[in-house]
């Protein structure tokens, strides 16, 4: 048995090939580049490269294959044009690739929580809840959603987490990075947002069971987090904890991070770069986005396994490893 895992030299991705070994699958990773990624230099792992903005690559790789886990997607575009180019277009080519290939019998997309749109603090969003994003990234994820939705012809399922951390991980690697520099962590307005997150390895088993699944089952979303509904200074005590040190909580000023977001943006656009830390992350920051796991608990039996304080400790031990801290 073969899957294809796209985005398997990144964060996710790499933790997902793991997993589908594990489960006995021989590996297709689909990268963009041919160097890097050691950790898919191993037996059952083929590595192809690809691009989602180039079809006929897709249709090379999803060749033979009886699953497919699309985790290849963009975090931070200098547009929102850009990131539906990956994250909308990019999934309709896997889906015509994944279609014409004839063998593959279950879709698999990562989507987030940003495609959902904010919930209540205290209130875990549901899967059937309208979608309303209010950033760029999440109205590109949404829109690959919805190409996945309008998929007929084949069994897909969709994955909405919050924010992945864990080894390997370089985004919110920043917020350890910082904690430990700088022994504080800023909390944006009154810090009444929540959020949940998720543990890598945690995310990837559950893309494994839903990528496994041979039943007719379509369409069905599910969200997935480790349990906590989690502020921005539970957050700093968990990173303060796990690196031994005590983190200092300074709350700011909404309007702070919105003028540190407009200012990032426009040295981003300057440079022709794309940032992650930009208006946009301001309104996500200032939102609660709570997603649950109760679905997914009751159709696969997934609960999480590791919350977010053991997580961060993980998470520091790996990176201490690497040299990274």
């Amino acid at each position: 048995m073969k899957v294809l895992v796209t985005g398997a030299g990144g964060f996710l991705g790499s933790h997902v090939v793991e997993e589908m070994l594990s489960a006995g699958y021989d590996v297709r990773a689909l990268v963009r580049r041919s160097t890097g990624a050691v950790h898919l230099d191993r037996p059952g792992v083929e590595r192809v490269l690809g691009d989602m903005e180039a079809p006929e690559s897709l249709a090379a790789a999803v060749a033979g294959c009886e699953s497919v886990v699309h985790c290849a997607g963009l975090t931070k575009a200098r547009s929102e044009a850009e990131f539906n180019r990956v994250n909308a277009a990019g999934v309709a080519n896997l889906l015509d690739a994944a279609r014409r290939a004839g063998t593959v019998r279950r879709l698999v997309h990562v989507s987030s929580l940003a495609a959902s749109g904010p919930s209540a603090p205290d209130v875990a969003r549901t899967e059937d809840a309208p979608a309303a994003p209010i950033t760029r990234y999440g109205r590109s994820k949404r829109r690959g959603e919805e190409e996945i939705l309008r998929c007929t012809d084949l069994p897909v399922t969709i994955l909405r987490p919050g924010p992945i951390y864990g080894p390997r991980d370089v985004e919110i690697f920043a917020a350890f990075r910082l904690a430990k520099l700088l022994r504080l962590i800023a909390i944006i307005g009154r810090g009444e947002s929540r959020i949940s997150m998720i543990y890598g390895p945690d995310c990837a088993r559950a893309l494994s069971l839903l990528a496994q699944d041979r039943t007719d089952r379509t369409g069905a979303i599910y969200h997935v987090d480790d349990g906590g509904r989690w502020s921005w200074a539970d957050l700093g005590d968990a990173i303060g904890a796990a690196l031994g040190v005590r983190v200092r909580k300074v709350r700011l000023p909404v309007w702070v991070f919105q003028t540190v977001g407009t200012l990032s943006g426009w040295l981003g656009r300057i440079r022709g770069r794309a940032v992650v830390f930009d208006r946009d992350k301001v309104l996500e920051m200032n939102s609660s986005f709570v997603g649950g796991h109760a679905r997914i608990l009751a159709d696969y039996g997934w609960s999480p396994q590791v919350p977010f304080p053991e997580g961060a400790r993980r998470s520091v031990a790996w990176y201490r490893e690497q040299g990274w801290l």
